[in-house]
């Protein structure tokens, strides 16, 4: 990957709060602050019932299958 590749991905997270930058001289550092990723994660789980509800279907569509086979 390319040194710009890099930075551009490197802003990205910047700007989703997910990395901090701190700049000593040419040097930077980067911390990587998972605090946002809560609200990714509290947003997910509000789908959690439908997804598990969709999956048990499958299990269960899959399974009568196999006992048929």
């Amino acid at each position: 990957m390319s040194l710009t590749g890099i930075c551009k991905h490197v802003k990205v997270l910047e700007r989703s709060g997910l990395v901090r930058r701190t700049r000593r001289g040419r040097e930077n550092a980067l911390e990587f602050t998972a605090e946002p990723l809560g609200e990714v994660a509290r947003w997910l789980f509000q789908y959690e019932p439908f997804w598990n509800a969709g999956l048990d279907r499958l299990e269960k569509f899959f399974a009568a299958k196999q006992e048929k086979s």
